[in-house]
């Protein structure tokens, strides 16, 4: 009697040795930044993390054929970078050209880069986003990236980028339990001109 070959299962985590190559473990330097920064206090010192993180990921999306979400990754590296340099009594001055620079740089993108619906998903969050870091405190910053998380798995899903999505879905969690961790001190805290978080 003949019996099929078993198919085997496609792996979500890559063989033991290409998590040593250097795709492997941009990815993993990234990922690390991307879960340390929501968990900051500071605003400037979370845009930091979230530079790091956004400009590893980009790179590895750009690595492994996600051109919309490398662009996208790295356009928000940009913006995060912007941030993370800029004191909190200058931020509202360079807000338009944050969200100036999201904007056309997305619709570059968009037009270089368009093959399918999916790939305007990642630019119009990064935008998104960018509308979202007018606040000034961390914790509002934080709803804006849990909500557009999910738009961001959407994508990595149907593209088939298992990496990325777990670094995403777990990404998610870590912003909620930041965001249920920092409430009750963002909340009942006296605000002062320097609050920051």
């Amino acid at each position: 009697m003949f019996f099929p070959p078993l198919c085997p299962l496609v792996p979500v985590v890559p063989p033991a040795p290409d998590l040593l190559s250097p795709v492997s473990l941009l990815f993993v330097v990234g990922f690390l930044f991307g879960l340390a920064g929501p968990q900051l206090k500071n605003r400037r010192q979370m845009m930091g993390c979230k530079f790091m993180g956004d400009s590893m990921m980009g790179l590895y999306l750009l690595i492994v054929g996600g051109t919309s979400g490398g662009c996208g990754a790295l356009i928000a590296a940009t913006g995060a970078f912007i941030q993370a340099m800029t004191p909190l009594h200058y931020l509202h001055k360079t807000v338009w050209i944050r969200i100036g620079a999201a904007v056309i740089l997305s619709a570059i993108s968009i037009y270089f880069v368009y093959k399918t619906p999916l790939d305007i998903l990642p630019l119009s969050m990064v935008v998104i986003c960018r509308f979202g870091e007018l606040q000034s405190k961390a914790q509002h910053i934080r709803y804006v990236y849990f909500v557009t998380s999910f738009p961001w798995m959407l994508y990595h899903f149907l593209n088939g980028f298992y990496l990325p999505l777990i670094y995403i879905s777990i990404g998610a969690v870590s912003l909620l339990v930041s965001i249920l961790r920092h409430h009750r001190r963002v909340y009942s805290a006296p605000l002062t001109p320097t609050s920051d978080a």
